[in-house]
């Protein structure tokens, strides 16, 4: 798969139009499928493309019954749930205009734009989101200002990757809160050094009508008086919403084996920046895991080994 296009729309339209007509690509058009999976119209299984539920969708709308307003709000859609549409809109949104220079900066800066991508391949992503409504693109004067500002995360649909950036330090807090605020059945929050002040994005985020349990897993290392104060606070707070609250202390000896930090819910498991970094406006990623059982586990064994704050 690949997160940026290779050709202008016009050739990943054709393309979905001779899938969903069940034909096979002629080989201009194989280049179009890796750009087609990452926008989710396209399953490539055992090297044979077909439509997904959502291009077949498409493939309807723009094809079949002629509504071509609501095939591009499903491209738009889609476009602005890939991690670099997002950084783009998150950095950039509400700025006026900037030039592709910092653009193209910027997706370096994150590795997210590939060295071996042709010169072309930049403007050819901008042309994209520009005939979708997402950027407004001058080639002429090479600058870019962004339209849509940037999403937040859906229940049903979070993003694999959102990036937190310096310069902006209130959209870092603010995604970590719609990250917890997806949340669903048992959720863990795995950090050695957690720090009371996610206690404040747990109180803000926390849907108590689908988190019956929380636990926050970490060393001693940032547990004092004033942490414990809070805790019992918000322990209450949530009891009365019928969320159990735990901080649970495991031995900084117990915890040389594990490295990373983790928000684990019933459905999926993402890596996160620590808690003083998303305070701290620092460059950090939030991933989804692809190993969700796996981390659970992990995180359900250190629990074992942890005693709880009172």
């Amino acid at each position: 798969m690949s997160q940026f296009p290779c050709v202008p729309w016009d050739r990943y339209d054709e393309a979905v139009r001779l899938l969903g007509r069940r034909e096979e690509l002629p080989s201009a058009l194989a280049p179009s499928v890796p750009f087609l999976e990452t926008l989710g119209f396209v399953e490539a299984a055992r090297g044979c493309p077909h439509l997904s539920d959502k291009g077949d969708a498409y493939f309807h709308s723009r094809h079949v019954i002629g509504e071509a307003n609501d095939a591009a709000r499903m491209v738009k859609e889609s476009l602005l749930n890939l991690p670099t549409t997002r950084q783009l809109c998150q950095v950039f949104g509400g700025r006026g205009a900037v030039t592709r220079g910092q653009v193209e900066n910027l997706l370096y800066r994150h590795q997210v734009m590939p060295p071996d991508q042709p010169p072309s391949a930049l403007g050819t992503y901008l042309d994209l989101l520009n005939r979708f409504g997402v950027v407004s693109y001058s080639k002429k004067h090479g600058t870019v200002r962004i339209l849509e500002a940037g999403t937040e995360l859906d229940r049903q649909s979070l993003p694999r990757q959102v990036f937190l950036e310096p310069e902006t330090p209130y959209s870092n807090v603010r995604r970590v809160r719609e990250l917890l605020s997806a949340c669903e059945g048992e959720v863990y929050w795995v950090d050695k050094h957690f720090d009371r002040k996610g206690l404040m994005l747990i109180a803000d985020a926390l849907d108590c009508t689908t988190v019956p349990a929380f636990t926050i897993v970490s060393s001693g290392a940032n547990v004092d008086k004033s942490a414990e104060a809070d805790l019992g606070l918000l322990r209450a707070e949530l009891a009365a919403k019928g969320t159990t609250l735990r901080w649970i202390v495991v031995d900084h000896s117990q915890m040389r084996d594990v490295h990373d930090r983790w928000v684990v819910c019933d459905r999926w498991a993402y890596n996160l920046p620590p808690v003083n970094s998303i305070f701290g406006a620092q460059a950090a990623e939030i991933i989804a895991s692809d190993a969700p059982d796996k981390i659970r586990q992990i995180v359900r064994r250190l629990v074992v080994r942890g005693q709880e704050l009172r």
